[in-house]
């Protein structure tokens, strides 16, 4: 099979919503883009017990946008520009191999390439007065190889084993330069890599059937399963994962989970390098140190980050009642608690020597040598604007706003969904569903400092997400109509905090699909999709700065009402 696909969006500036009146109109709030995509994907049996597979893919894809700075000028005499290519494709070989009934081994391999080219403008009084081009070049590389079968027969099933293992690397470079009418400055060029073994293994073990009758328990299943990862200088480390499903009757399921996760840093992260900067030690609070003191800050990449971790579990239960069959309502608890994830500190720097809650992050009175050296691995010159000369024995505090692995976040919520599937006398089809999910996330940036609440906060996830609506469909004609709707969130941005009003949007399809039988059109399917039917806005924000649209564009559209026509065919 193969397929191609071509897009092109145009771009949705400021000045073509009301919402957006108070910015300035060349502002972009949903870029120009323009992609061309391709896949395609092969089966070949080899012979009785071998199979072959393929996939491939390409991509390229443009991106334009802009960003004025004042409300009376365009961008492009006062504010910046960007524009990014990318280009990508990959290749996916399998083989598949039974061996016997209950035994299938397979070996399957990954390359893929990336780039994507950027490059910004800044501007000021109509001309650019710098540009930052640069490159991101990614590679994977990927070799696996698994088993899957049966072990024993137990009086409830087969207990089934899956275990592999793997050889998988990754490489970025990144370059980057700033470039004035007068000058030109390297300001990234790497190019690293990072390569992983990995095993892994899970064991499903069903202990009671449907078929065995025992009482209390229609049907109860285990697992457990482990992965081990070797990243070589980044360390090792292995996860468990346990689940359990229980059906106390055959209408009632229970299930429950519980695991450990982990995610390394991204060679961004770890290798774009960082940017030292020589403030004056005014610049930072500080009013009573001795003349001449300045304070090194470093902010970019960190080569020490180590892996974020997880400890997650999850409860659910579904029902299915014999009695009103199509009927079903499905509930899941979910905790995940993160440790040692990757962030910067969020330094308020006008406070950062006196403000307990960075003492972390600070390293006071730092040897001379130290100064040095971080000095001299800047990615770029030191920044010096402390309006001082830099004398390393001068430096009273150097403070690290890197990436570090410093966040904490504890996040849980609830989802529920319902569908219910019946046929009416006349032979039509109605489909009702509905979802519902609440989210509570808390994060803890630093040791020392108090825990906040993320969700339900401006441009972090709401509290509540709902979607309910149903379909009917009649002989040829299936029409849908869908209500969704994304919860409030709190602008805390400034006192008093104030609630910012949920969007709620309703989706309507319609699909004709004519007989083959029919004349010049058979076989021929026509639809109508109507989003934001009643074409709703986001809430105005306050927002004082003219560069930022006044809604939370995060988890609010303004793209409004589209209406899309379909026509497709087969033969």
């Amino acid at each position: 099979m193969a397929a191609y696909n071509y897009v092109r969006d145009t771009d949705i500036s400021a000045g073509q919503r009301d919402i957006t009146s108070a910015i300035n109109a060349t502002t972009t709030l949903l870029p120009y883009q323009r992609q061309h995509s391709a896949l395609f994907t092969g089966h070949q049996t080899l012979s009785s017990n071998l199979d072959f597979m393929v996939d491939a893919t390409y991509n390229w894809r443009a991106n334009r946008s802009g960003y004025a700075d004042t409300v009376a000028r365009p961008y492009q005499f006062a504010g910046s520009s960007s524009k990014q290519d990318t280009e990508s494709f990959s290749v996916a070989p399998k083989f598949d191999l039974n061996i016997s009934k209950d035994w299938r081994v397979s070996l399957q391999g990954l390359y893929s390439k990336d780039r994507s080219d950027f490059n910004s403008f800044l501007y000021a009084n109509g001309a650019a007065y710098l540009q930052l081009p640069g490159y991101y070049k990614n590679e994977t590389k990927l070799a696996e190889l698994n088993a899957e079968g049966s072990l024993i027969k137990l009086p409830a099933g087969n207990v089934r084993i899956a275990l592999g293992g793997g050889y998988r690397r990754v490489g970025l470079h990144g370059y980057g330069r700033q470039e004035t009418p007068t000058s030109s400055l390297l300001s990234a060029d790497y190019n690293r890599s990072l390569q992983s073994k990995y095993a892994y293994a899970e064991l499903f073990v069903p202990i009671v059937a449907p078929a065995l009758a025992v009482a209390a328990v229609s049907r109860l299943e285990a697992t457990a399963a482990v992965r081990y990862e070797d990243y070589g200088s980044l360390g090792s480390l292995a996860t468990p994962k346990l689940g359990l499903i229980y059906a106390p009757i055959t209408d009632l399921t229970l299930r429950g989970t519980w695991g450990k996760s982990f995610k390394t840093p991204t060679l961004y992260q770890l290798y774009t390098g960082y940017r030292a900067s020589l403030l004056s030690a005014s610049m930072v609070g500080t009013t009573n140190a001795p003349s001449g003191s300045t304070v090194l800050l470093a902010t970019g990449g960190n080569p020490s980050l180590k892996s974020e971790k997880a400890t997650s579990w999850t409860v659910g239960a579904e029902f299915r009642p014999r009695w009103l069959p199509g009927f079903s309502i499905e509930g899941n608890y979910f905790d995940v608690q993160y440790r040692n994830r990757i962030n910067t500190p969020g330094i308020a720097l006008s406070n950062v020597l006196t403000n307990p809650l960075y003492a972390d992050v600070i390293t006071s009175n730092p040897a001379a040598d130290l100064v040095s050296s971080l000095a001299a691995g800047s990615r770029t010159p030191l920044n010096n604007v402390s309006g001082l000369p830099f004398d390393p024995s001068k430096v009273i505090a150097f403070i690290d706003s890197r990436y570090l692995n410093v966040s904490r976040q504890d996040i849980h919520g609830v989802d529920i969904q319902l569908r219910y599937l019946t046929t009416l006398a006349s032979g039509d089809r109605v489909l009702l569903t509905g979802s519902t999910a609440y989210l509570s996330s808390n994060q803890k940036l630093l040791a020392r400092s108090t825990e906040k609440q993320l969700a339900g906060v401006l441009y972090n996830p709401p509290h509540w997400r709902a979607r309910g609506g149903g379909s009917w469909s009649h002989g040829s004609l299936s029409t849908s109509l869908f209500v969704n709707y994304v919860g409030s969130v709190t602008d805390n941005s400034a006192a008093p905090f104030v609630k910012v009003r949920g969007m709620t949007t309703a989706d309507g399809v319609a699909r004709l699909a004519i007989p083959s039988n029919v004349p010049a059109i058979g076989g021929m399917t026509f639809g109508l999709a109507i989003n934001n039917l009643l074409n709703a806005k986001p809430a105005i924000i306050r927002e004082t700065d003219p560069r930022q649209p006044p809604y939370d564009s995060t988890n609010y559209s303004a793209i409004g009402r589209t209406i899309s026509l379909s026509v497709s065919t087969q033969w």
